[in-house]
């Protein structure tokens, strides 16, 4: 792996939010830097900023090249990972955390704390 970039996404229950507020469109955006003044720069632009645990997630993904030269490949996986800590209606907090990762290859890897 040569960059890695994460950013946390807000899984609510359906009823606890009004569409207007979780439906505002949000961009993510960051430059690599790599060797010899080149850099590559990514953007992610997601359709809204809150989602439902069954919710599709629905994302453009930009990669431009900031260098005179071009490109040959670029090899990108996104990864999912997800952590789930939760809570019961007696507001007791649930003393276990499941985090999976699986990226677009289809491997899939799981840890519980």
């Amino acid at each position: 792996m040569v960059f890695q970039q994460e950013h946390p996404l807000t899984i609510v229950s359906p009823q606890m939010v009004a569409r207007p507020v979780g439906s505002q469109k949000v961009v993510h955006s960051r430059c690599f830097p790599l060797p010899k003044d080149r850099s590559l720069y990514v953007e992610c632009a997601l359709d809204q900023t809150m989602f439902s645990p069954t919710g599709r997630l629905e994302a453009t993904i930009t990669i431009s090249n900031r260098w005179k030269q071009s490109i040959k490949y670029v090899h990108m996986n996104i990864v999912r990972k997800i952590e789930v800590v939760g809570a019961m209606e007696t507001d007791r907090t649930i003393g276990e955390t499941n985090t999976v990762f699986m990226d677009t290859t289809g491997n899939q890897t799981t840890s519980a704390a």
